[in-house]
C-alpha cells in the first residue's frame, strides 16, 4: 500500500511540473496557464497514469521513467536556434517519453542487474527535476557549440539540438541512482558533499590567492591549505572507507576552520562540509573485501621435468 502511495505521489509531483511547464513556458499563458496545466498534469498523471501502471506492472518503472524525461523533451524540441516551436515541443513530448521510457529504462535495468544502480523513493521525481536541468545545460551547450561550428549542414543543428540535451540529461537524472548503490560499499554520500564543498573553499581561496603577497595578508591562505585538505579527505573517504569515522571527524573540524580566512567557501561550502563530513562519519555500509588472487605460475611444471630434478637433487645429496 505505502509503495502504491509513494508511486502515486511521484508521478503526481511529475505531472503538477510538467504541465506547469507546458501551460506557463511552452504555450506562454503565464501564471494562468501555469495553473490550469498543473492541474491537468496531476489529475494525468497521478490518477489516470497510476492506474495504468498497475495494470502494466511489468511496464511500472518503464511508464515512470519515461514520465520524468517529458519535460527533457520538450525543453529539447522547443530549442530557438532549431526553429521547430510548438511542433517541436510536441515532438520532443514523445521523444523524451520514448527515449527515457526505453532507452533510459533499458539502461538502467541493466545496471541495476549488475548492482551499480539501486532504486530509492521518489525517484520520479528526482529524475524529473535532474532531467530538467540537464536539458537546460543540454540546450545551451548545443547552443554554444552550434554558434562555434555553424556548418552548412541542416542536420548539425538537430542532431546537436536534440542528442546533447537528452544524454546530459539522462545521465544526470541516474546520477542519485548509482550513488545510493555506490553508498552500500563506500560513504558515497558524504563523500561527494564533501568534495563540492572543498572545491568551493578552494575556490575562494584561488580567487584570493593573488592577495597573499601583499603585506597583511594574516590569514588568506587559509582557503588554499584547508580547500586542498577537504578536498584530499573528501577522496580519501572515497578510497579508504574503512577509516571513514576518524575522515568523517577530519572533515567537519576542516570545514569549521575554512570560515577563517575563506569565508567558510561563500558560507555554502562550510556547511556543506559540515553535513558531508557527518554522513561520512555516520555511514553504516559494508566495506568491500579486497579479492585475494593466488598467483599462478605462468609455465606450470610437468611431471616429468618435477621427477628429475627431484632425482637429481637426491643423487648431489648421496
Amino acid at each position: 500500500m505505502f509503495r502504491r502511495i509513494n508511486f502515486c505521489g511521484s508521478l503526481a509531483v511529475t505531472g503538477l511540473l510538467t504541465g506547469a511547464f507546458i501551460g506557463g513556458v511552452v504555450f506562454g499563458q503565464g501564471r494562468v496557464g501555469a495553473g490550469v496545466g498543473a492541474l491537468l498534469g496531476l489529475a494525468l498523471f497521478g490518477f489516470a497514469l497510476e492506474p495504468a501502471a498497475r495494470r502494466l506492472e511489468p511496464f511500472r518503472f518503464d511508464l515512470a521513467l519515461g514520465t520524468s524525461g517529458i519535460m527533457a523533451g520538450i525543453i529539447a524540441g522547443s530549442n530557438s536556434l532549431l526553429g521547430a516551436g510548438r511542433a517541436g515541443a510536441a515532438a520532443g513530448f514523445a521523444g523524451g517519453l520514448a527515449w527515457f521510457g526505453f532507452v533510459a529504462a533499458a539502461l538502467v535495468r541493466s545496471h541495476r542487474a549488475r548492482n551499480l544502480y539501486a532504486d530509492y523513493r521518489g525517484s520520479a521525481f528526482v529524475a524529473t527535476t535532474l532531467a530538467f536541468c540537464g536539458a537546460w545545460a543540454g540546450v545551451e551547450l548545443s547552443n554554444f557549440l552550434i554558434e562555434l561550428v555553424p556548418g552548412p549542414w541542416p542536420w548539425w543543428r538537430w542532431l546537436m539540438g536534440i542528442s546533447l540535451p537528452l544524454v546530459i540529461s539522462t545521465f544526470l537524472s541516474m546520477i542519485p541512482g548509482y550513488v545510493f548503490a555506490l553508498n552500500r560499499s563506500r560513504p558515497a554520500w558524504g563523500g561527494l558533499l564533501s568534495l563540492v564543498a572543498g572545491g568551493l573553499v578552494l575556490w575562494v581561496g584561488i580567487s584570493i590567492a593573488p592577495l597573499l603577497f601583499l603585506p597583511g595578508s594574516g590569514l588568506m591562505w587559509a582557503g588554499l591549505v584547508i580547500g586542498s585538505c577537504m578536498t584530499a579527505a573528501a577522496l580519501l573517504s572515497l578510497v579508504i572507507p574503512r577509516s571513514h569515522s576518524v575522515i568523517g571527524i577530519t572533515l567537519i573540524l576542516l570545514s569549521i576552520l575554512s570560515f577563517v580566512g575563506a569565508a567558510g567557501g561563500l558560507v555554502v561550502g562550510g556547511l556543506l562540509g559540515v553535513i558531508g563530513g557527518s554522513l561520512v562519519f555516520a555511514w553504516h555500509g559494508s566495506p568491500l573485501e579486497v579479492e585475494r588472487i593466488t598467483p599462478v605460475l605462468a609455465h606450470p611444471v610437468q611431471p616429468e621435468i618435477a621427477a628429475r630434478e627431484a632425482a637429481i637433487g637426491k643423487d648431489e645429496v648421496n
